[in-house]
């Protein structure tokens, strides 16, 4: 029996972050599109799950009266560093929301190797961010605050 092809397969499924069981539940599912974004609130981490390089996890806040700059970091499931194999993009909207014109978008500008630090200054009311992965599946954190 060869075991090169079993050793490359097992390699390949912990390359993609994933197992024969594919990526866990997410409890802000659906979050795929803005009218289904999951509310958030500043100040409060979350952890989610982007389950394929298709997925993209849109979350509302609100931005208090006068504005504010917004501090958006992605970790892995810790919520401390960016170990792992994951990936993440972020991207930043107003309101109404426009995918194809963000405000911001922030790929591996954070926590070594490849997580997200992007601080963006927002008007106040209702604004979005969403996460995107280049790999799947994996867990990440999402922290929204005002320095």
């Amino acid at each position: 029996m060869n075991r090169v092809p079993t050793l490359l397969l097992a390699a390949a499924l912990l390359a993609c972050g994933g197992d024969d069981e594919g990526p866990p539940q997410d409890a802000n599912e659906p979050n795929d599109a803005f009218a289904q974004a999951t509310p958030l609130t500043i100040g409060t981490p979350l952890v989610a799950v982007i389950a394929t390089t298709a997925d993209v996890d849109y979350y509302s806040f609100t931005v208090p009266a006068g504005g504010a700059s917004v501090r958006f970091q992605t970790f892995d499931a810790s919520g401390v560093t960016c170990q792992g194999n994951m990936d993440p993009i972020i991207g930043v909207f107003g309101d109404p929301p426009n995918e194809s014109a963000p405000i911001a978008v922030s790929d591996d500008t954070g926590v070594p190797p490849l997580c997200e630090d992007l601080t963006v200054p927002l008007a106040e009311g209702t604004n979005y961010v969403g996460v995107a992965g280049w790999v799947a599946w994996f867990r990440y954190t999402l922290s929204v605050t005002i320095p």
